[in-house]
């Protein structure tokens, strides 16, 4: 199997789960793109740094691996490793740093305004308004009856897009 195919064999069952929990195609291109941009980081840099060759700097974010080969990325800072959580952590092996965050030039006033009208994945954002009202118990419609709940999916899914389209159309600018 080359490595390409290894890579794809990989990749190929997170993206099904991804689909299932609805995400789109240009969610699981973009998780793609980012996972073969990985890789070839992943290549460029094969074992990362050993902790006894060399530390990252203070107050900083990497990537690391512990002696049980987990993967995480943890904060180095005066000489201690913590997870993201703040919990001390101290059987890293081999660290690496993360990518630079891509660069974003400058823009004023009405531009940004524009740019993020352009840029918000709409349908993306309605998953996400619909799901955080599913999850609210007062937008929940269910039933008692001889102490058994009924939980009514079809009422409950349609109020929750319903919330989420007129949330968005207010966002966009639009009068409900």
């Amino acid at each position: 199997m080359t490595r390409d195919e290894r890579i794809n064999s990989a990749l190929l069952p997170i993206l099904e789960k991804m689909r299932e929990h609805g995400a789109t195609d240009e969610m699981c291109k973009m998780y793609d793109n980012g996972f073969h941009v990985g890789a070839m980081w992943a290549d460029a840099h094969p074992h990362g740094i050993s902790v006894e060759d060399e530390l990252p700097k203070d107050d900083v974010y990497v990537a690391t691996i512990d002696k049980f080969g987990l993967q995480e990325v943890r904060y180095y800072f005066r000489g201690k490793w913590y997870s993201s959580f703040g919990n001390e952590y101290g059987s890293i092996t081999h660290w690496m740093p993360l990518p630079q965050p891509p660069k974003r030039k400058a823009m004023k006033g009405n531009d940004k305004i524009k740019v993020v009208k352009e840029t918000i994945d709409w349908e993306m954002r309605r998953f996400e308004i619909a799901k955080a009202v599913l999850s609210n118990p007062a937008f929940i419609r269910t039933d008692e009856y001889e102490g058994i709940s009924a939980f009514h999916v079809d009422y409950s899914v349609k109020t929750a897009i319903k919330v989420a389209d007129t949330l968005i159309k207010k966002l966009k600018g639009g009068e409900e």
